[in-house]
């Protein structure tokens, strides 16, 4: 097991990648968990995906939990407002 944050990338021709958050991830578990062989914290967030839903988005993805395992979640973003609910699934 490994802790992978998430990093940024754009593509002009869906080709060629390039990373435009080399130095550090732009996005990790907000609830980090140790690792299972003693190396440290876990802040795996992963495989991200985004929904548009009437006047909210919708984020999946898989994140690092507390217990240290991965869990999936969704987080939901109202437009009109930004406020964010997160939801453990």
């Amino acid at each position: 097991m490994y802790s992978i944050a998430t990093g940024l990338a754009i593509t002009f021709d869906l080709e060629h990648l390039i990373d435009i958050t080399p130095d550090a991830p732009i996005l990790k578990s907000p609830t980090p968990g140790q690792t299972p062989w003693g190396g440290g914290p876990n802040f795996t967030l992963r495989y991200m995906d985004a929904v548009l839903l009437d006047n909210r988005i919708l984020y999946y993805y898989e994140a690092a939990s507390q217990e240290g395992c991965n869990e999936l979640r969704v987080t939901e973003v109202a437009l009109e407002t930004g406020a964010a609910k997160a939801k453990a699934s």
